[in-house]
């Protein structure tokens, strides 16, 4: 189940995070969820609280892979997010949240330089959700990004081929593959204790 914003280019993310998820879980039943925004809340909030309220079983799984910093997000609407990811979770359901295309500068997306310092995504900050991130991708390193994505997006907002090749994070603070591209020595793994 995704829950998404009802608007472009939102609608383009959405639609695209729901490709890449049936990439991965072909046979899985994705379901997109949109509402739209109000002046003062995110549509994908009020489309997981419609489906958590619902007389009907939510589904078993809930993604949002849309960031807001904290700060901006504001401290009633952080507590909007716990308390509907509180409620799905006592509901049996397993809420999912991009952890942030701006990584731990989440008050600086989109800028070349973080000047805020560190803050988290207010969707992935509570304790009832999974953030997920943290994969590499060969395909620029490699030089294969034609073997992946297309040179330009289909009618449909499609831009991969195929799978391509992910390279995990190892348990030091950057992984291997990246710190070889930007010249760095590789990092030595974590130690057991």
């Amino acid at each position: 189940m995704r829950c998404s914003r009802r608007f472009a280019p939102n609608d383009a993310e959405a639609i695209l995070d729901a490709e890449w998820a049936s990439a991965a879980a072909p046979s899985a039943a994705i379901v997109m969820a949109a509402c739209a925004d109000t002046t003062t809340t995110f549509g994908g909030l009020i489309a997981m609280q419609n489906l958590i309220n619902a007389s009907t079983t939510p589904p078993a799984i809930m993604s949002i892979s849309y960031g807001q910093c904290e700060t901006v997000n504001g401290a009633a609407a952080n507590a909007s997010y716990n308390s509907a990811y509180q409620q799905a979770v006592a509901e049996g359901v397993s809420v999912f949240v991009a952890a942030g295309d701006s990584g731990a500068a989440g008050c600086d997306n989109s800028v070349a330089q973080a000047t805020h310092g560190i803050g988290a995504n207010a969707f992935a900050s509570t304790p009832y959700n999974v953030a997920v991130g943290g994969t590499d991708f060969s395909d620029t390193y490699s030089n294969s990004n034609s073997t992946y994505w297309n040179s330009t997006d289909t009618s449909t907002f499609g831009s991969a081929i195929s799978y391509i090749p992910e390279i995990p994070w190892n348990d030091s603070c950057a992984g291997a593959l990246i710190s070889q591209y930007l010249g760095y020595p590789q990092p030595t793994p974590k130690q057991p204790l």
